[in-house]
C-alpha cells in the first residue's frame, strides 16, 4: 500500500475538554521515519492520550511517576506471593529457586518493579545476613539468584529459574 494512500486524520473530531479523539494516529505520520503510528501513546490509544502532542513520559505528565509506582507495588505483591510459597512448598533448597520467581516477575512488570526487584532483595538479604546470622556465602547464593531473575525479565520466569529447582519441589509450584 502506497504511504498516500493511507488514512492519515490530522484534523480528527475529538472530545473538546481532553483532545482526544479515538483511533487518531500521530499527525507527524511517517515522516518520523516509523510506520508505528501509535508509538507517542505507547500503543494504546484507547488508555493514552496526547493532546498536546508531547510523549509519554515528560517530567510535567503525572502518568511519568504513577506508572513505577504501580509497577513496584504489583513487585511488592510478587514478593510476597513467593515467601508464602517458600513457606508452603517447605522443601531444601527451595529458597533459590522463589528468589529468582521473585525477581523475575517483579522486574517483568517495569522499572518500578525492577526497582522494587533490587531494594526487597538487598534488604531481605541484609536482615538474613546482619539479624538472622546467615552466612555471607549463603547470602551471595541467594543474590545470585535474584540476579538471575532480575536478567530473564519479560522472559517466562520459570524457565529462567528453572537451574534453581531443587529436587523434590512440588510440580504446583513450577
Amino acid at each position: 500500500m502506497k504511504q498516500e494512500s493511507l488514512p492519515l486524520n490530522n484534523n480528527p473530531i475529538g472530545h473538546s475538554v481532553t483532545g482526544f479523539a479515538c483511533g487518531t494516529m500521530a499527525s507527524i505520520g511517517f515522516a518520523a521515519g516509523d510506520t508505528n503510528l501509535y508509538g507517542y501513546v505507547a500503543n494504546d490509544p484507547v488508555n493514552w492520550i496526547d493532546p498536546t502532542g508531547l510523549a509519554r513520559g515528560d517530567w510535567w505528565d503525572p502518568r511519568t511517576y504513577l506508572y513505577p509506582v504501580g509497577e513496584a507495588a504489583g513487585g511488592a505483591s510478587d514478593f510476597g506471593r513467593n515467601y508464602l510459597n517458600t513457606r508452603g512448598a517447605d522443601t531444601i533448597g527451595g529458597d533459590k529457586y522463589f528468589h529468582c520467581m521473585a525477581n523475575c516477575q517483579a522486574a517483568s512488570r517495569g522499572p518500578g518493579g525492577v526497582f522494587a526487584a533490587e531494594n526487597l532483595s538487598n534488604l531481605r538479604e541484609s536482615f538474613d545476613q546482619n539479624v538472622k546470622g546467615d552466612s555471607a556465602v549463603a547470602c551471595e547464593q541467594d543474590q545470585v539468584a535474584n540476579r538471575a531473575g532480575r536478567a530473564g525479565a519479560g522472559q517466562q520466569c520459570s524457565s529462567v529459574c528453572g537451574s534453581f529447582i531443587p529436587n523434590g519441589l512440588p510440580a504446583r509450584y513450577r
